[in-house]
C-alpha cells in the first residue's frame, strides 16, 4: 500500500492506464474500408469520394422532410439497369424512358414524341387533344367525316340528320344532304336547290250532275332528284280549280 503513495509511482501508473485506453479506442475506431464497398472489412457507408459505390442494402432519403429529397446533378438515372442512356430509365416489366428533349417513353427506348407507348393505351376517363388524334391508319377526323360526315356547306353534320328523322343522301361525290320527309325543312335547315321528291296530281274529272262538269289533266311527279316542282298545265279555258302542282314528299336540307 506505500507503493501507491509515492506521487512518481501513481503518476506513471496513471499515464500508462490513459495509453492503453486512448490504444483501445482507436483500435476499435470506425476506419474506412481500403477497398470500395462492398469489398473491404466492413460495410462502410456512402461516403463523398469520387468513387462510383454500391449499397446492397435498401436507401431511405428525406426522413426529416426537407423541401428537396433528392437531387442528380448531372448525367442519367436507371432504375433497373446499371446503364441508363436517358435522363430517368425505368427497366422492367415496362420500360419508361424520360429523355433529354422532353419526351416520354413507355416500352420505347427512344421516344420521338412527347408521349411515346409502343402498346394499347388504357383510360377510364376522357383523352384531350387541342389537335387530331392518328393512328398507322388515319386520324379521328378523317374517321369521323367517314362516319359522320358534314352535309352541303358545312352546317350540319348527318347525326344530325338522323336525330331529325331524315337519311343522308350523297347528291355528289363527297356532298351529301338530308334528305326529310316533310314539303319544307325543319327550323335551322334549309333546302338544297331542288332536291325533292313529288307524288303525282292525277286527272281529275268533276261531274256535271254536281256542278259545272270540268276536268284537269293531271301531272306526273318525280322520285328523289333535283328537279322543279311540276304543275298542270293551265289555259285560259281551264276551270279555276286546275293548276295543280305535285306535293313534296321529301325535300332536300341542309
Amino acid at each position: 500500500m506505500q507503493f501507491f503513495k509515492s506521487p512518481i509511482t501513481g503518476f506513471v501508473l496513471g499515464t500508462t492506464i490513459s495509453i492503453c485506453l486512448l490504444s483501445v479506442s482507436i483500435l476499435f475506431a470506425w476506419t474506412e474500408p481500403t477497398l470500395n464497398p462492398p469489398q473491404g472489412n466492413i460495410s462502410g457507408p456512402i461516403n463523398i469520394s469520387n468513387t462510383g459505390q454500391s449499397k446492397a442494402g435498401g436507401l431511405i432519403l428525406n426522413t426529416g422532410g426537407a423541401a428537396v429529397g433528392l437531387v442528380v446533378d448531372k448525367g442519367n438515372v436507371g432504375i433497373g439497369t446499371a446503364n441508363p442512356k436517358n435522363k430517368l430509365e425505368v427497366t422492367g416489366i415496362g420500360n419508361v424512358v424520360f429523355n433529354t428533349s422532353g419526351n416520354v417513353g413507355i416500352g420505347v427506348m427512344s421516344p420521338g414524341y412527347k408521349l411515346h407507348v409502343s402498346d394499347a393505351i388504357h383510360a377510364s376517363g376522357d383523352i384531350k387533344t387541342d389537335k387530331d388524334v392518328c393512328t398507322n391508319l388515319g386520324c379521328l377526323n378523317e374517321l369521323i367525316a367517314i362516319v359522320n360526315p358534314w352535309l352541303v356547306n358545312g352546317i350540319h353534320r348527318a347525326s344530325q340528320c338522323s336525330a331529325i328523322g331524315g337519311n343522308v343522301v350523297y347528291v355528289s361525290p363527297g356532298m351529301a344532304v338530308c334528305q326529310y320527309p316533310s314539303s319544307s325543312c325543319p327550323s335551322g335547315w334549309r333546302s338544297y336547290l331542288n332536291w325533292s321528291t313529288t307524288q303525282s296530281v292525277p286527272y281529275y274529272f268533276h261531274d256535271s250532275r254536281r256542278g259545272p262538269w270540268w276536268t284537269c289533266p293531271g301531272v306526273a311527279g318525280h322520285v328523289w332528284s333535283n328537279n322543279a316542282v311540276e304543275c298542270e298545265p293551265t289555259t285560259p279555258s281551264d276551270p279555276p280549280r286546275c293548276g295543280r302542282c305535285c306535293p313534296i314528299v321529301q325535300i332536300g336540307c341542309y
